[in-house]
């Protein structure tokens, strides 16, 4: 009996360990910053008088609706997403959650941001959080664009 017992107990031991391992390789992601979108190459862009200038013909991920891109870039002190999302229209945002200071993905067929966490905090297109454990709204950043060069207004 007592061998039985002993048994029993390293099955539900094993259990929960292989249960905590699935848990753990699912969200695996949220224990690191996972950039979901592409890093824009430093030749790309011009930091200069608290501004960041694109040149967007340079930047694929941006010339497609739904596309999003990344600047990573320690002058700046924040990653920036930038999601193209349609009519000519983009969005930039820090790619922070505000929860837990995760990456962020542009979800073009839902019109929103989603942090990479478990707790799955979601934005809509304007930086408001919408649901998720948000601690508040995304930084949202002023931008122009004259003859297909996005000029982002840092600070």
């Amino acid at each position: 009996m007592a061998e039985e017992n002993k048994n029993i107990y390293l099955i539900t031991l094993n259990s929960i360990f292989l249960l905590a391992l699935v848990i753990f390789a699912v969200n695996c992601e949220t224990l690191i910053f996972v950039n979901q979108a592409p890093e824009i190459p430093q030749d790309c862009y011009v930091i200069e008088n608290n501004q960041l200038v694109i040149n967007l013909n340079d930047v694929k991920a941006l010339s497609v609706v739904g596309g999003s891109a990344l600047v990573s870039d320690e002058r700046i002190g924040d990653k920036i997403l930038i999601a193209n999302t349609g009519n000519e229209s983009y969005r930039v945002v820090s790619s922070h959650c505000t929860h837990r200071d995760k990456a962020l993905r542009y979800n073009h067929d839902a019109e929103r941001f989603e942090c990479s966490s478990m707790g799955r905090a979601k934005y809509d297109l304007d930086g408001n959080a919408k649901s998720g454990m948000a601690d508040g709204d995304l930084q949202v950043y002023n931008f122009t664009i004259i003859q297909n060069k996005m000029t982002v207004s840092l600070f």
